[in-house]
């Protein structure tokens, strides 16, 4: 990792915020689906604009906390399965613990039918969690993942194929 963060290279910034991006980009995605599924067809009531802003929130801290974590857990861990498995783990985890604790925030404002289905609410959280995890892990360190394109200003912008 101390290689990764002396170079200020395009490719060595982007392979070090790697699993930042891919954490990211799969939890705004999923607070998409249950803002569209949860707060919009199965419980409409409720501020729009509210539940937008806390899906927003949530999907961007909660990418950012578990590519973080991911970074510091994996390191410059050489065995692609270790990484696979602490990532797939750090987003099972961390995706949990965000699901129950969105559970007991929605008992008290009631955007997305907390209260009335806390159960369904917490077991649809964790089991996206732990299949998110899997394709989290397999995105960021699957080897056959492991080839990025580049933007080369040398040659003139044209994409450029990379090892990583």
């Amino acid at each position: 990792m101390a290689q990764l963060l002396q170079s200020t290279g395009t490719l060595d910034r982007h392979k070090l915020l790697k699993p930042v991006y891919v954490a990211t980009a799969l939890t705004l995605f999923a607070e998409a689906v249950y803002f569209v599924i949860w707060g919009v067809v199965l419980f409409p009531e409720g501020s729009l604009v509210g539940k937008l802003i806390w899906t927003l929130t949530c999907g961007v801290g909660m990418g950012v906390v578990i590519g973080i974590a991911t970074i510091l857990l994996v390191g410059e861990k050489r065995n692609p399965t270790i990484s696979i498995i602490t990532a797939a783990a750090t987003m099972a985890i961390i995706g949990s613990n965000c699901g129950i604790l969105c559970s007991l925030i929605d008992e008290r404002f009631d955007y997305f039918g907390g209260p009335e289905n806390t159960t369904l609410f917490i077991v649809g959280s964790v089991f996206l969690a732990i299949v998110g995890g899997a394709l989290y892990g397999w995105l960021v360190y699957a080897p056959s993942r492991n080839r990025v394109y580049v933007r080369s200003a040398s040659r003139g912008f044209a994409n450029t194929e990379q090892e990583v």
